[in-house]
Formats: C-alpha cells, structure tokens, sequence
C-alpha cells in the first residue's frame, strides 16, 4: 500500500506543468504525502485496507528561506527535516529548524531529492527538482 502513494505521488509530480515545479528559479511548489510511521498505527483487525490521504501542496521558497504548506498549522508540528536522494537509499541531511532545512537544500550538489517533514505523529514525504 505504502508503494502505490510513493508510485501516486511520483506521477502526480511527473504529471504536473512545470510551471508548478517552479514558478521562479528558487521557489519551488510539489505534492506531499502523508506517511504514518508503522510503529504508531494501532492494529486494528477488519481496518487494514486503508485509502492513502490525498496529497498537499508544499512550497520552499530559497529567496525567503520559508517552507509553505496547504495546511498552514502543520509547519508548526515538524520535528526534523529531512533530505534523501531520490530513491530514499540514503539520507543526505538532516535538520531541526526551517532556516537549516533551507540551507542544506541551497548547498545540495544533486538536483532530484525526496524531502521528508517529520511531526511526532506522521512524516509527509515528496520529491522536489531543484534546477
């Protein structure tokens, strides 16, 4: 189940004008998914065919080293931020604050990444063009 939102949110990014990839040079706009961490998903008998949460809008914005997201309270609720090459084989960086986010992805030598915004009680993952 957890392949087809990553598979759901790959086209939808792939689908999407470039002009919503990047509306300027360093402000970007994609999709990201809800992803609840196993160990926090109570199991339920009769409840495990689950339908994926529908994917929000997250913009960065470098100019202004801000990060935006469709649901406006949650910016408030992430934890850690994180960086990983595209295929999620590796972690690249890893920070606590908006402002180290922001630069970590200003010095990124690669320009596909997957971007992941932990809260403690979800992580919410997309994949970001960096041109």
């Amino acid at each position: 189940m957890k392949q087809i939102s990553i598979i759901g949110v790959i086209l939808a990014w792939l689908l999407m004008p470039s002009s919503m990839q990047a509306g300027n040079e360093d402000c970007y706009t994609f999709p990201i998914c809800e992803e609840p961490p196993e160990k926090i998903i109570p199991e339920k008998d009769g409840n495990k065919h689950r339908v994926p949460p529908r994917p929000m809008l997250c913009k960065i914005d470098l100019n202004t080293a801000a990060v935006f997201f469709e649901i406006e309270s949650l910016g408030k609720s992430i934890v850690t931020y994180e960086i990983w090459n595209y295929d999620a084989s590796f972690i690249i960086s890893t920070a606590h604050t908006e402002c180290s986010f922001i630069e970590n992805l200003r010095g990124l030598d690669v320009s596909d990444c997957q971007v992941r915004f932990i809260t403690s009680e979800v992580c919410y993952t997309g994949y970001i063009r960096l041109d």
